[in-house]
C-alpha cells in the first residue's frame, strides 16, 4: 500500500524523509485514532500507529468517555523511532507494521 500524496505531511528523520496522514476510517469499533507512515523513498512497508487516543469525530467522544487527542509532527518522529527500534524496516516489502501506543 502507498500513501497518498494528497493530503500527506512531510516529516525528516535522521535525515530520511518519510509522508503521514490520520487515517479517515477506523482500525476497530472503538474509534481510536491511527496515523499512517512510510518512507518517501523506496518505501515499501507502511507503518501503522495506533495511538490510544480516540478521534474527536468518533461515537465515543460523543458521550464523554473517551481520551482525546492530538498528533504533532514530535509525535510522528517518536512513533518512526520506536518503530524502527522495533522492527520495522520501511524499506524491505511486507505487509503493514503495526505499532500500538
Amino acid at each position: 500500500m502507498s500513501i497518498p500524496k494528497k493530503g500527506a505531511r512531510k516529516i525528516q528523520v535522521d535525515a530520511i524523509s518519510y509522508r503521514w496522514f490520520i487515517r479517515r476510517k477506523y482500525v476497530s469499533a472503538d474509534d481510536q485514532l491511527v496515523v499512517v507512515i512510510e518512507k518517501e523513498e523506496d518505501g515499501e512497508c507502511v507503518l501503522y500507529v495506533i495511538t490510544g487516543f480516540l478521534r474527536p469525530d468518533g461515537a465515543f467522544e460523543k458521550i464523554g468517555t473517551s481520551t482525546q487527542g492530538i498528533v504533532t509532527p514530535k509525535d510522528v518522529e517518536t512513533y518512526i523511532k520506536t518503530a524502527i527500534a522495533k522492527g520495522w524496516q520501511p524499506e524491505t516489502k511486507g505487509s503493514a507494521f503495526e505499532l500500538r501506543i
